[in-house]
């Protein structure tokens, strides 16, 4: 989804001093991977888009910029804005130079990372449903409250909910309300059913909330992950098919070698198509790979304009191509590579 439509309740937002410049960067310089939130520069360099918890202190308006659509009249941090904020922000893949591999296994990290938030949102629904019945078919005595809080509080240890611990401000209060509903008890320590209930029901609505979230970010980072493989794809059919071009037995080899008259324009065709091939590499490490090939190419060119198919046999200028190409599949044949 792109963070630049409109959305009816969300408004993205990014750090005035550290984002607004790098969406700026993506919107001017690169490429967006198959509507996904990835994206390429002309180096090959992998930018993506990421939804980072709110920190527990909240959003400080003046530190943000809006960068989504939304009412010009809205105040979007009026404490019953119909808007959701939602802070943005843009990183870049530097691991391992920046690898495509690298990227792919980080989306993977993240699914895995959402995988756990889906199962801590499901456990608080399911207690909230077990609280409702509980208020609802057993006796509420002192003991049976100490027993469902304790509970409660086991419960949000064990899944990493810790109210005390969790720095995101929507888990810390989905889990405080459920907390709250586990003891039947107003502020001022007091038997209160309705109090009880409506913490109940905060906490049952914040989960659902945040469960369409967590969807939506899951399916963000699949459709990510399947743009990203996509191209890492495209990059290796793309070498292996002009390293096999590039063999000693190829057309365009066997025209450089002959000592027969050649045609200058039918060798500096045959460059330029492979040259245009190389660019369907977009993506770290194949596009740098891409790049100095399409160079040591050009040399080729400039030496055939010339007439000096001597030295571009010479050079081994072909082979040299196709061997870098080659290494280069061998080197990332495994997005996975054992340790």
């Amino acid at each position: 989804m792109d963070i630049h439509e409109r959305q009816q309740s969300i408004a993205y937002v990014a750090h005035r001093d550290r984002q607004e410049e790098r969406f700026a960067y993506l919107r001017d310089h690169c490429q967006r991977l198959l509507d996904s939130g990835a994206y390429i520069n002309e180096e090959g360099n992998i930018f993506y888009i990421s939804w980072p918890d709110l920190p527990k202190e909240g959003l400080l308006p003046p530190n943000y910029v809006t960068i989504s659509r939304v009412d010009p009249q809205a105040d979007i941090y009026a404490r019953y804005s119909r808007y959701d904020i939602k802070e943005v922000i843009v990183k870049q893949v530097r691991k391992d130079e920046g690898a495509v591999e690298t990227a792919i296994r980080l989306t993977d990290h993240v699914l895995y990372g959402e995988g756990r938030e889906m199962r801590q949102t499901d456990a608080v629904l399911k207690r909230t449903d077990e609280l409702f019945d509980f208020y609802t078919d057993t006796p509420v005595t002192d003991e049976a409250l100490e027993a469902a809080r304790e509970k409660t509080q086991a419960l949000l240890v064990q899944v990493g909910l810790d109210p005390d611990k969790v720095i995101d401000e929507e888990k810390r209060r989905m889990a405080e309300w459920l907390l709250k509903g586990s003891t039947g008890e107003d502020a001022l320590g007091r038997r209160n059913l309705l109090v009880t209930i409506g913490a109940l029901t905060a906490s049952y609505r914040r989960a659902i909330e945040r469960k369409r979230g967590i969807g939506e970010i899951t399916e963000k980072f699949l459709v990510m992950r399947e743009a990203l493989i996509f191209e890492r794809k495209l990059a290796r059919i793309t070498f292996r098919t002009i390293a096999d071009q590039l063999q000693p037995a190829s057309s365009i080899v066997r025209l450089v070698n002959t000592p027969f008259p050649r045609s200058i324009e039918t060798v500096v065709g045959m460059i330029h198509i492979l040259q245009n091939e190389l660019d369907h590499a977009r993506v770290k490490t194949y596009r740098t790979v891409a790049l100095e090939a399409n160079r040591r190419l050009a040399e080729g060119i400039a030496l055939v304009q010339q007439g000096k198919y001597q030295e571009v046999a010479q050079q081994n200028l072909f082979s040299e191509v196709r061997k870098l190409l080659e290494e280069e599949l061998v080197k990332r044949a495994d997005i996975y590579p054992q340790k």
